[in-house]
């Protein structure tokens, strides 16, 4: 009998010891579980974030191919535009030149009639 008590002492004592490191091995397991619910979240708002910016990134894009194709406009308007003032320079030289031909013109004129005057 005090053999048995002796056995069934041991087994209780085993039987703790076990139950302590399960109740340790189930803290562990909440804290590794509200480790990763922590993860998940974290990833999640990651996740979330990444997403917008992808599509801030999409139209920064968006917004450079407009940008570029104004700036092509706005250069080929500047293009015509100088086109235009150098055919503006080039007409007004030539008036300039005929408005001083018929200035000689009048002047020789206006001497010839004087000296036919006198």
């Amino acid at each position: 009998m005090i053999e048995v008590n002796n056995y069934n002492e041991i087994a209780v004592k085993k039987l703790g010891d076990g139950l302590e490191q399960v109740t340790m091995q189930n803290a562990v397991a909440d804290e590794s579980s509200a480790s990763f619910i922590d993860l998940f979240d974290t990833m999640t708002k990651l996740q979330q974030v990444l997403s917008t910016f992808i599509q801030d990134f999409g139209k920064i894009t968006e917004d450079s191919a407009l940008i570029q194709e104004r700036t092509m406009d706005f250069a080929a308007i500047v293009e015509q535009s100088t086109a235009a003032v150098e055919e503006l320079n080039a007409t007004l030289t030539e008036l300039t030149e005929e408005q001083q031909q018929i200035a000689t013109y009048i002047n020789e004129t206006h001497e010839e009639a004087v000296r036919i005057r006198n």
